[in-house]
């Protein structure tokens, strides 16, 4: 039996050096946002604030979020004025 493998490329996302979440990109066209344990372990009173969902949605920032073929759009709203918008723009489509 031989094993699949399957390219898969990744970025940190960061708020002022700590560490938020990571975004993996599959080959296949797959992406998935995860946030940081050490993120979710902060209290609320000090976790920077990553979007105003966070603040509505006490259960966002536990949910995986998948997208095949774009990018979340926690993201993609965010790419006209941030500093790692040109390695989104590897990822196939945005929302």
């Amino acid at each position: 039996m031989s094993k699949l493998t399957e390219k898969v490329e990744g970025l940190y996302i960061q708020l002022h050096g700590l560490n938020v979440a990571v975004i993996a990109h599959y080959a296949g066209g797959k992406n998935i946002l995860t946030f940081s344990p050490e993120y979710l372990a902060m209290p609320t009173s000090l976790r920077p604030v990553f979007t105003l969902r966070q603040l509505l949605d006490k259960d966002y920032l536990h949910k995986v979020q998948v997208r095949t073929e774009k990018i979340p759009p926690v993201l993609s709203n965010l790419l006209p004025g941030v500093a790692f918008a040109p390695a989104l723009y590897k990822f196939r489509a945005f929302h």
